[in-house]
């Protein structure tokens, strides 16, 4: 398997471009139905098929130009893959507040545009990403009020990037009823 596998990835980048999504990886994984026929059901193990996921997203994703669609897709599949129950693109105003642009919740509630941004402003003005499976436990975490307010068990924030690589946003997601996920 692991031999098709490579093959399939070394036949489809040498022949690859970047001006049709569809180059990269011929075939799809249906993210609403969960259902795959791509690279992911050729691999045997959990973390063969997540790596493969995440190729699958890339190539879904780079033929995205639309702004508000890319931010949706993104914050939809984070949200997917790290089983979180809420989702976010924060993005810097002209005024260098950080303002919520785009906003998915698991369960497909509408959920309140709360989150920590006292994470989400160490992230973007650091450029380094915090995760923590147990939010309230975290040491780096600790003189956060907003974590025990929002009731964090779990969190993650990763810098988004202008293409000079100063953070002009973040990409945020977190649970509040169970830790590690």
């Amino acid at each position: 398997r692991r031999k098709k596998l490579r093959g399939v990835h070394a036949q489809t980048l040498s022949t690859a471009t970047t001006e049709h999504a569809e180059d990269l990886l011929p075939l799809r994984f249906d993210v609403k139905n969960g259902t795959s026929s791509s690279i992911a059901s050729l691999t045997s193990t959990p973390l063969e098929r997540r790596l493969a996921r995440i190729l699958e997203i890339n190539a879904e994703l780079l033929g995205e130009v639309n702004i508000d669609l890319l931010a949706a897709r993104v914050t939809d599949h984070a949200v997917g893959m790290l089983q979180a129950e809420r989702g976010f693109v924060l993005l810097r105003d002209a005024e260098g507040s950080l303002n919520v642009h785009t906003l998915r919740g698991r369960f497909g509630d509408s959920p309140a545009a709360e989150f920590s941004r006292s994470i989400a402003e160490q992230v973007v003005g650091s450029g380094e990403p915090v995760v923590a499976v147990n939010a309230k436990g975290d040491p780096r975490l600790r003189g956060f009020a907003s974590v025990h307010q929002l009731s964090l068990e779990s969190v993650a924030c990763v810098p988004i990037q202008s293409r000079t690589g100063r953070a002009i946003g973040a990409l945020y997601v977190e649970t509040r009823l169970r830790p590690g996920a």
